[in-house]
């Protein structure tokens, strides 16, 4: 058990924690979700509500811990009458232990009898401006939000440092070179209609990788919620389009600009917390199958109404149109209506904390 004194001699990290919409709730968790999302910091919140000798924090990450070592953790439990245990980056090497409260850590979804799960994704709009305490000024904290991303550990590193970390971000997320190249790529794709395949033949041009690896890896990307391809409404052989976890990956690999499919990536984000079902159709940005039509137009005027309208129109009775909003960039608000539909514009950080 020396291992396991030296581990809980360690304790967890002291932080300022701030609370999030997510919160462990049950006595036996499994939190998972992407990489950098806060899941740690979750656990960290649920375990300062015991004193430091009833709680033991164990990461398998840590270089100092060798799993085959870990031996007697039932034992240690009941010695040190642990009354709550979080194992992070959990995997099945390491028995389940039996104690009062159990939180287990992963990167993707994993099911237990008896347990519940919580996927926890990086901030949202709402959450970010609650996290930036620095500016208090809704406009400028949503200039940061859309340049920087979403991490929470972002939000308070100098700017200059900001893109930098996210590129590093990348490279932990990448096993290897080939895993980079492949991770731009897809990061390069954001917002367009493509599949696994598209992406792999444009992979391929640039280096040898197999169909196999290429495959796993984005299977294992959406398992993990990093990337997520968006189907057509009722035409699941169509193309999909594909978004990230964090919009801000495309600024960080690449000096291109594409603002329209970035701040669509941002509502389509926006949307993941609220909605199970998502779509999209030709010429609409997102469909929910409750009847809303989600339109990203980052800088409305009026002179966009005619176009906007004669796109919609058609769709109405065909996909029962009850509702379109319009969400953009600029400060406008005002509503008209196509047919007999009202349309709503709305400024996203209006919307986003409707």
């Amino acid at each position: 058990m020396d291992m396991l004194h030296k581990i809980y001699e360690t304790d967890v990290p002291k932080i300022d924690f701030i609370d999030r919409k997510f919160k462990v709730d049950s006595k036996k968790t499994i939190i998972y979700g992407p990489p950098r999302s806060g899941k740690s910091y979750i656990a960290y919140d649920f375990l300062s509500q015991f004193e430091t000798k009833n709680r033991l924090y164990i990461d398998l990450n840590d270089l100092r811990i060798d799993h085959r070592h870990i031996q007697g953790l039932n034992e240690f439990i009941q010695i040190n009458d642990i009354e709550a245990i979080v194992i992070d980056n959990y995997d099945e090497t390491i028995p389940l232990p039996v104690c009062e409260n159990i939180i287990l850590i992963c990167k993707s979804y994993y099911k237990i009898d008896g347990f519940y799960t919580l996927l926890v994704m990086p901030l949202d709009f709402e959450e970010f401006l609650v996290h930036d305490t620095k500016h208090q000024n809704t406009t400028t904290s949503f200039n940061n939000f859309l340049k920087f991303g979403n991490f929470p550990e972002n939000i308070n590193l100098h700017e200059n440092k900001k893109i930098k970390r996210i590129q590093e971000i990348i490279r932990l997320i990448s096993k290897d070179e080939l895993e980079l190249q492949a991770n731009k790529t897809i990061i390069n794709s954001l917002g367009e209609k493509t599949s696994v395949f598209n992406l792999f033949n444009q992979l391929k041009r640039t280096v040898k990788v197999s169909k196999d690896r290429f495959y796993q890896l984005c299977k294992r990307y959406e398992e993990q919620n990093i990337i997520f391809f968006v189907p057509k409404y009722d035409q699941p052989k169509a193309l999909k389009k594909l978004f990230l976890y964090n919009h801000s990956l495309k600024n960080a690999i690449s000096f291109s600009k594409n603002f329209k499919a970035e701040f669509a990536n941002v509502v389509f984000l926006e949307l993941l917390g609220k909605y199970e079902e998502i779509y999209y159709l030709d010429g609409v940005d997102f469909y929910l199958d409750n009847g809303s039509i989600i339109m990203c137009v980052p800088f409305f005027n009026d002179m966009m109404i005619g176009a906007l309208s004669s796109k919609i129109f058609p769709l109405i009775d065909e996909y029962n149109i009850k509702s379109v909003t319009i969400i953009c960039v600029n400060d406008m608000q005002k509503s008209f209506f196509i047919g007999e539909i009202e349309c709503n514009v709305v400024p996203f950080f209006v919307w986003a904390l409707l």
